[in-house]
């Protein structure tokens, strides 16, 4: 239950984030599941990407700069129109590529955007750890 309480205490906010700005922890170097990929196109085809929906938004853990740059932009309190985060670097998500991929592909490109749920790094592996499994 302490574990828990960690990363909740670690969340900071959620904002709307470009795809561009958005950079993979795992980085580019793990290849993409061509499978993977097309399923989520054909769930998206059918019901829509549901980027806004809590399970589906991306998870990243921002520095304490990064926290005091883009703190006032988050919305906290679960707002339905979450806030355009205009990122001046690459924000570090942990987990999604596979989404993001199959949404690029199926998304116009001027709507080439997701939900990102952000968490100040405060024990960084424990907080990442339970960020991706719970």
């Amino acid at each position: 239950m302490a574990d828990q309480t960690a990363w909740r205490r670690a969340y900071c906010g959620s904002a709307l984030v470009a795809f561009v700005t958005l950079k993979p922890r795992l980085g580019s170097q793990k290849s993409l599941d061509a499978r993977k990929v097309l399923r989520l196109y054909q769930i998206f085809a059918v019901e829509g990407c549901r980027r806004l929906d809590e399970g589906n938004r991306l998870r990243a853990i921002i520095n304490e700069e990064e926290y005091n740059l883009y703190s006032s932009t988050f919305d906290r309190g679960g707002q339905i129109d979450l806030p355009r985060l205009r990122a001046e670097s690459p924000i570090t998500y942990l987990h999604g590529r596979h989404r993001l991929a199959a949404a690029e592909v199926f998304l116009h490109s001027d709507d080439h955007w997701w939900a990102v749920d952000f968490y100040r790094e405060q024990g960084r592996w424990i907080v990442s750890h339970h960020i991706i499994f719970n």
